[in-house]
């Protein structure tokens, strides 16, 4: 008989590292779609950034939350591919990685599986 009880629900405490998922407001990013998802070679990524956001970037984080690869954004793109390459060229290891948006003061979120 004994013993603590807890009212906790299972996976009620979650630990983020790095960085977080979905924080995203729609006003100036629309959107941030990766697929396949996951991927073993090559990934698209596309994304649509509204109106007025002067600076647009999207940097591409490890699980540790280093930045693996970043990219300054044209305001005509709306596409890209990742070959799994860091910023040297060198191919990233396999595992999660955070797609991070940034538009102005706003980001989107994605996470993606990268595997061999």
């Amino acid at each position: 008989a004994g013993g603590l009880r807890s009212n906790l629900e299972p996976n009620r405490w979650i630990v983020y590292i790095g960085v977080e998922e979905g924080k995203g407001q729609a006003s100036s990013v629309a959107y941030l779609n990766i697929t396949p998802n996951p991927f073993r070679t090559i990934v698209n990524i596309n994304f649509g950034i509204g109106h007025g956001a002067e600076s647009r970037a999207l940097k591409i984080y490890d699980v540790s939350g280093c930045i693996v690869r970043s990219f300054t954004l044209s305001p005509m793109l709306s596409a890209l591919c990742w070959n799994g390459t860091d910023q040297n060229g060198r191919s990233v290891s396999p595992g999660v990685y955070f797609f991070a948006l940034k538009a102005g003061d706003r980001s989107e979120i994605v996470k993606a599986v990268y595997v061999r």
